[in-house]
This record gives C-alpha cells, structure tokens and sequence, in this order.
C-alpha cells in the first residue's frame, strides 16, 4: 500500500500529465480515495509527530498525542479545503469534471504537501513544507491541463489557491501547536 503512496507521489511530481491521465481513468470514489490513499498518508504524518516527540527530552505522551492529533486534522482540513475552495472558485468553469475527480485531483494534489509537511516535521530546519506547497501547485496546475477544460487564468487559479490553502492549514496547525 505504502509503496503504491510513494509511487503515484513520485509520478505526480516527475510525469504529471501522464499520472493525471491513469488517475482520470479510474472510476475511484471519495471513500476509496480516502482509505487508499488520504487517511494511510496521514497516518504516517501524524505518526511521525508522535514519535518526534520521543526524542524531545521534556517528552510527554499527552502532548505528543495532541500535536498528532493535530497533525491528522491540520492535514485533512488541507486536503478538504482545497476541494472546496478550488471547487467554489473554478466549479463552473470546470462543470464537466465529475465530483469524485475534483476530490481525487484534492486529495493527491495535497498528498504531495502532506509527504512534504510529515518531512518538515521531522526534519524542522529544512523547509520542506514550503517545497511541497509548491510541488502541490505545480501538480494542480499539470491537473488543469490533463482535463483539457481549463483556460490558463483557471489553471493559475487553481494552482495558486492549491498552494494558500495548504500553507494556510500548515500555519494554523503551527499557531496552534504553539499553544499545546
């Protein structure tokens, strides 16, 4: 399963047009996306949170459950918000694209800045949230030109509002971690 994770991630990034086409061509629901893909990527973020928490030296399991916690819903609130802000914003430009593409082009596009913030919490100093924000938008952006119904405004659109909207629930999710 994990290495299916790391292989579409991996060809989102590198052969974008290409893995937007195999994706458009699965007939994946919300919930299939969601248990095969979505909720296993989380997981490993949120698992990550937690065992970072084990080398602090002031280690507490409270705290650690509660920032993986808030790992997971920072990370699902991304993924949800760039389904709905994108589909708010560009739906009717993009009326032939069935619902369950829109979630699926939500769900791997965030994917990619969810590998990105799991690195970033690991690794603090690095930056690789900032990285995966702009691999998100470079693959919503290769997303717009797969479906072939998209202007160039509407890309840009997308691509720019899949990048704020993933920052977005990395910063709150940073702001409130520090108040835990």
């Amino acid at each position: 399963m994990y290495v299916n994770i790391a292989k579409r991630i991996t060809n989102l990034i590198v052969t974008p047009k290409k893995e937007w086409q195999a994706i458009g061509k699965e007939n994946s629901d919300q919930t299939e996306v969601l248990t095969k893909f979505v909720l296993p990527l989380i997981g490993i973020g949120a698992g990550v949170v937690f065992l970072r928490q084990l080398w602090l030296p002031d280690f507490s399991l409270t705290k650690a459950l509660r920032l993986a916690s808030l790992a997971f819903g920072v990370m699902m609130l991304g993924i949800y918000g760039v389904y709905w802000i994108n589909k708010k914003m560009c739906g009717n430009k993009l009326s032939a694209i069935e619902p369950h593409h829109w979630f699926a082009f939500a769900a791997y596009a965030s994917g990619i800045y969810c590998l990105a913030e799991t690195l970033a919490m690991a690794f603090p100093v690095l930056g690789f949230a900032r990285i995966g924000a702009l691999l998100s938008a470079y693959a919503a952006w290769h997303w717009c030109k797969s479906v072939n119904t998209a202007h160039a405004g509407t890309q840009i659109i997308i691509a720019i509002v899949t990048a704020a909207a993933l920052m977005a629930s990395g910063t709150i999710g940073a702001f409130i971690a520090n108040w835990l």
